[in-house]
């Protein structure tokens, strides 16, 4: 799927991969035009041990299904902010990585 001609994409996909979440990352990081995309899914076939593997550590868990990444922008001093929880993979700029308590 090209994502490049979207600033803003809310979508429902009948199952995700570790795969998609790290392609969705790298895309998403060299855009200019983007600012979010939420994917909605049924299933998934995300194994946390081979998504950290692909995408690094998560900044914070807060579940065993919710976590979140931050990622520096490659084409502005924003970041990426990836939320993932049990059937919502959210995609955001952020001005500043958020510490949680």
């Amino acid at each position: 799927m090209n994502i490049t001609h979207f600033s803003k994409i809310t979508m429902e996909v009948e199952t995700i991969s570790s795969e998609d979440v790290l392609y969705l990352k790298d895309n998403l990081l060299l855009l200019t035009t983007f600012q979010s995309f939420i994917i909605d899914f049924k299933n998934t076939t995300i194994d946390y041990e081979t998504l950290h593997g692909l995408i690094g550590p998560p900044h914070r868990i807060f579940s065993d299904d919710d976590r979140i990444w931050f990622f520096q922008m490659e084409v502005n001093h924003e970041f990426l902010e990836v939320s993932l929880d049990r059937r919502c993979l959210e995609f955001d700029l952020s001005s500043h990585i958020r510490q949680y308590r």
